[in-house]
């Protein structure tokens, strides 16, 4: 279980900074997910540790081994960091058996070459398919043997590029929760590249925001979630409800009544914007209940639950919110709407 540390990371391509001064530790046996937008550079953070690119500054360490620094770069096959790319990246002509072998020293067709093949297909549930072709497997299957490809020489760590962006839907959810079962299986070191919130969130122990080559944030995926750093994570990890208020200590005062903060002591009283995320945003469809009077606007239906478009019909200019809700709402309707559970706050 190899910790993985980068300090002072900084990368550019010509006037394009990718990386900058970025600090982040991928404890030993957990799997981190670098999240974030197109072009923020989290790419470029995943080929500098496996060291298809070398950094212009700053130092990388894999297990307590420094394999990048000035005057240090220890190729990418010494530094047991195995990758995952996009779409498997499969050899078309090898069978899947000589693909997973393909990881190994050497590649020999011995007996122990076939049993650690073996070994590996059994983990990732595909015993019995080392004959077959890549052609002839689903898109989900073809990951999973990329990832035993990846596993078979016991790497210290793993580096997932997006790996699931080929799937459809429903298939991506199934085989991201295998790869997490097989991660955590053999408690492997693992750092996942995605721009899928739902996917870093449902997925990882830790989550690393990065936005214009600098991490904003690192945490546990609650942490992440329920108490972003600033305003740009909040808004990028799942939807936000933005109201303008006036914070006074413990409280924010907004259009949907006052409101109890987190972290109330990281912001100065005065002008804030109050931050809430949709769930917390009830509604009723009896006007009779307490709470502020909106008119649906839209209900976009999701299966479990509907978000909810709303007007509130109180404030002048109106203010438009969104919420989740299980209730048989419909456009045209008139509901009370309260806040559950305390805000954020960020300057305004």
């Amino acid at each position: 279980m190899s910790t993985v540390t980068l300090e002072g990371v900084t990368k550019a391509f010509g006037a394009t900074t990718a990386l900058d001064a970025v600090d982040l530790t991928v404890a030993g046996g957990h799997l981190t997910a670098v999240l974030g937008p197109s072009g923020c550079g989290k790419t470029t953070l995943l080929r500098v540790v496996a060291g298809f690119v070398r950094p212009d500054a700053g130092t990388i360490a894999v297990g307590g081994t420094t394999v990048e620094a000035p005057g240090t770069h220890v190729a990418p096959e010494r530094r047991g960091v195995a990758i995952v790319p996009q779409e498997g990246a499969l050899f078309p002509h090898l069978d899947v058996a000589a693909n997973v072998a393909f990881g190994l020293p050497g590649r020999r067709r011995d007996r122990a070459t076939a049993e650690r093949v073996e070994e590996m297909l059994a983990l990732v549930g595909l015993e019995g398919h080392g004959d077959r072709r890549p052609d002839e497997l689903s898109g989900g299957q073809q990951q999973r043997v990329a990832l035993a490809r990846a596993l078979a020489p016991s790497p210290g760590v793993v580096v997932l590029d997006e790996p699931f962006s080929a799937l459809d839907a429903g298939l991506r959810t199934q085989v991201r929760t295998e790869v997490r079962g097989v991660l955590r299986a053999i408690g492997a070191t693992a750092v996942i590249v995605t721009h899928d919130q739902e996917e870093a969130l449902s997925m990882a122990d830790s989550v690393a925001v990065m936005d214009r080559g600098r991490v904003l944030m690192h945490g546990t995926p609650a942490e992440v979630y329920q108490r972003p750093a600033d305003l740009v994570v909040a808004r990028f990890v799942g939807d936000l409800v933005e109201l303008p208020g006036t914070k006074a200590g413990a409280t924010v005062e907004t259009a949907l009544g006052l409101l109890p903060l987190h972290g109330a002591a990281d912001v100065p009283d005065g002008p804030v914007l109050a931050a809430l995320r949709p769930e917390q945003i009830r509604v009723d469809g009896r006007l009779e209940r307490h709470g502020h009077r909106a008119h649906v606007d839209d209900v976009v239906f999701q299966g479990h639950d509907s978000i909810v478009r709303l007007t509130l019909t109180e404030t002048r200019p109106a203010l438009r919110l969104a919420a989740r809700s299980q209730a048989p709402l419909r456009p045209g309707d008139d509901v009370a709407v309260r806040v559950i559970g305390p805000a954020l706050a960020y300057p305004r």
